[in-house]
């Protein structure tokens, strides 16, 4: 097993997420989604803000992943778009109490991040497709 910390393992890991989350491309979400939500609205403070730090991480290789096709192949990269959710909902919630301010901190940081990387439409067209989904 390699150092978890390398570069190229991060990037196989993010790049297996992502692939196996968007195999069903006609359901909405995933276990893998599942999971990264869980992690996110979990009661532990650790968790969750690890959580969403990991996934701050996989929007930057998905960033990366959806410009460049050679890590992707012919499979269109689902949105996770749940997930997009619940940060977004961190970030909105002014009422956060101080046991939810780290992961308010953490949500804003990949908001802040996005913006600065012209990712803010991606966030839209997630919100879109979420609104049209029946």
């Amino acid at each position: 097993m390699g150092d978890c910390s390398d570069p190229s393992t991060l990037q196989t890991a993010a790049f297996l997420l992502l692939r196996l989350h968007s195999r069903r491309s006609t359901e909405a979400s995933s276990e893998v989604e599942e999971i990264i939500v869980a992690d996110l609205i979990s009661i532990d403070k650790r968790t969750s803000g690890t959580s969403a730090k990991k996934f701050r991480d996989l929007w930057t290789f998905y960033r990366s992943a959806s410009a460049e096709s050679v890590y992707t192949g012919c499979v269109q990269l689902k949105p996770m778009n749940r997930v997009v959710m619940v940060l977004l909902g961190f970030v909105a919630d002014d009422m956060a109490g101080t046991e939810k301010v780290e992961m308010r901190a953490a949500a804003y940081a990949w908001f802040l991040d996005c913006a600065r990387h012209n990712d803010l439409h991606k966030i839209l067209q997630v919100r879109v497709w979420e609104e049209w989904d029946f």
